[in-house]
């Protein structure tokens, strides 16, 4: 494959990106594009060894790229908004767009975690997004983040909320939580523990030691905002889903995913309109089944591939 730098504007911020084409293409043609949407805690780096080689090998022009406030773009830090990485991932479609390579009008999206969430809200509100595959993705962060939580403790949460933003209006500053405090559910964490050290330890591996220095730019920020969290709860992909529609939807989700409950992706499934797919990832959790090292990864990556395929054929 042969890559080169992506860097593109998004209200004003210079993002970072990267563009990867496929060997077999020859100047002149257009050919179809997929543009990949990282997690909440990620990095463009992360994505290619899972996604890209599929994409490429099967003659897609690929595109990766950091959020805002992540990895190589610019931005605070911290600031975790998913409305705003939506208008990210829209401003990197038009980049895409403007590449020789690519054919402007045969474009797909594929978002993991958060990214799956962005994806679809991004094709919701983009015709441009001629197909969506939202895997292990976020449908509801609000439904998202009551899981595992009382009444008592996500009234106290809203609360807390409800100060902070009293705060941003008189000061212009968030406080600011542990990152680990967005989830307020030990039961995720403690299930999911060796899928995310390994998850890290990938990173690390994918940006060098003196990069994974700096939490912030190997995508794992130590602090996030309130206002962060609060923009979480009120992104609802489930609510724009139907939207999509005439073009073609996959939704791909692990039965087994401790993070995003495979119940809201097949929830937020029935509120699509068709076309749609639902594949159920088995015997396999929220990180697993990307995982080159993981078995079903061989299963299922390929079965996303084929679908995009025929979505979007090569020889079209």
């Amino acid at each position: 494959m042969r890559s080169r730098s992506a860097r593109f504007y998004s209200d004003g911020l210079k993002l970072a990106g990267t563009l990867f084409v496929p060997d077999d293409y020859e100047p002149g043609q257009k050919r179809p594009a997929v543009l990949v949407c990282h997690g909440r805690f990620a990095i463009k780096e992360w994505v290619p060894s899972r996604w890209t080689p599929h994409f490429l090998a099967a003659g897609y022009v690929c595109m990766v790229f950091d959020y805002r406030n992540l990895g190589e773009s610019e931005g605070t830090p911290g600031r975790i908004i998913p409305d705003e990485e939506v208008r990210d991932a829209r401003h990197a479609l038009t980049y895409l767009q403007c590449q020789p390579e690519v054919d402007p009008a045969r474009i797909g999206a594929l978002g993991w975690g958060l990214g799956g969430g962005v994806a679809v809200s991004a094709a919701a509100h983009d015709a441009r997004i001629k197909a969506v595959v939202c895997a292990s993705g976020v449908a509801n962060g609000g439904r998202y983040g009551r899981v595992g939580m009382s009444d008592a403790a996500w009234a106290a949460r809203q609360e807390q909320i409800a100060a902070d933003r009293r705060e941003r209006v008189l000061t212009g500053r968030s406080a600011r939580l542990p990152r680990t405090e967005i989830l307020g559910r030990p039961d995720a964490q403690r299930a999911e523990r060796h899928e995310r050290q390994n998850w890290i330890d990938s990173l690390v591996a994918a940006v060098g030691p003196e990069r994974a220095a700096d939490p912030a730019k190997l995508g794992i920020p130590d602090e996030i905002t309130l206002e962060s969290m609060e923009a979480l709860y009120d992104f609802a992909p489930d609510a724009v889903v139907d939207r999509i529609a005439p073009r073609p939807l996959l939704i791909v989700h692990a039965r087994d995913d401790h993070e995003f409950p495979f119940e809201h992706a097949a929830d937020m499934y029935e509120r699509a309109a068709q076309p749609k797919q639902l594949i159920a990832v088995e015997d396999a959790g929220h990180l697993d089944w990307i995982d080159p090292a993981h078995p079903s990864q061989q299963v299922y990556v390929p079965q996303v591939v084929a679908w995009m395929q025929a979505q979007l054929p090569i020889d079209a």
